[in-house]
């Protein structure tokens, strides 16, 4: 495996679904830098430009994340389509998706050199300033919409996702939460409540930022507890044995 050479890292990454989770982050760019940036041989395989051999448990001794993590990561790349992977009881091969949109190969840099070079002036000065006047307008956006939640939202939100494998990202209703006098450890603690909840395990639409904070579920869904019996008796099962506990409680 090759290890040297560059890849590119845009701006734009900042707005990549899984940008806010530092584990996810870390291991899509471990395996950038340590992918083929040519084909090459392998105990006789053709491990192609874009390509890594490796495992889960070698990934996590070189980038320090858990084994367990390493695979859940995996997993949600290659469910949103940043790689494939191709396993075998020794060791999995891994695709990067549009590898050549992160490294150019030598050919490919020279030709946009050249294209550049050759171009004409006024139109390559108007194209510059149209794409500086839409970065501007979408950094501004950004900014705008970092701005309209608060660290502690921002940390709910990141959580929530960590937990469920989303990419939830509007945070109106727990920032409403937090004006409120709520807190972030109040939040979490609704998500793991919710986590436990045979009904939301069911139905895991419900599981998201406006359903989880709505003001009208916010305090029912921070107090309640679960009951031990749930999930192995239905509701009116449940009630039932509760019934037959308070007749006992009473003729004792």
């Amino acid at each position: 495996m090759s290890n040297d050479g560059w890849v590119k890292s845009y701006r734009k990454f900042t707005e990549w679904e899984w940008y806010i989770i530092p584990h996810m982050f870390h291991l899509f760019h471990h395996i950038l830098y340590k992918a083929n940036h040519k084909e090459q041989k392998w105990q006789g395989i053709d491990i192609k430009r874009g390509q890594l051999v490796t495992g889960r448990k070698t990934l996590s001794i070189e980038t320090g994340i858990s084994e367990q993590s390493v695979r859940t990561c995996l997993l949600r790349l290659e469910k949103t389509g940043e790689l494939t992977i191709k396993s075998t009881n020794k060791y999995s091969i891994i695709t990067i998706i549009n590898y050549n949109s992160y490294q150019l190969n030598d050919d490919s840099i020279n030709q946009v050199s050249n294209q550049q070079s050759t171009s004409n002036q006024p139109a390559t000065n108007q194209q510059l300033t149209t794409n500086k006047k839409y970065k501007n307008e979408k950094n501004e956006k950004n900014e705008k919409k970092k701005k309209t939640y608060s660290d502690e939202a921002l940390q709910v939100l990141a959580y929530l996702n960590e937990k469920k494998g989303t990419n939830y990202r509007n945070g109106t209703e727990i920032q409403k939460r937090l004006n409120n006098g709520g807190t972030m450890a109040e939040c979490m603690i609704i998500i793991d409540n919710k986590m436990r909840d045979p009904y939301f395990i069911e139905n895991p639409k419900y599981m998201n930022p406006v359903t989880l904070f709505r003001e009208s579920n916010y305090d029912k869904y921070l107090n309640e507890t679960q009951h031990p019996l749930r999930g192995i008796l239905s509701d009116s099962g449940i009630q039932n044995v509760e019934t037959l506990k308070s007749w006992g409680d009473k003729y004792e």
